[in-house]
């Protein structure tokens, strides 16, 4: 059992490096991509519960 555990750990995860060099990346450019919809949707979202508070404390 050691033996095979130690085997699989020399062997180099060639895959395993590739899909963990690109993943910060993707999600980089997913975080860039979705930051300003995210805004928007947040000042959206904002001004209608300003908008709420205004009118409850309007009546």
């Amino acid at each position: 059992m050691n033996k095979l555990h130690r085997v699989s750990g020399t062997k180099p995860p060639s895959f395993g490096s590739v899909t963990f060099d690109v993943a910060p990346a993707l999600g980089l450019a997913g975080l860039a991509l979705l930051f300003p919809l995210g805004m928007l949707f947040f000042l959206y979202g904002t001004e209608h519960l300003l908008s709420a508070v205004r009118y409850l404390f309007a009546v």
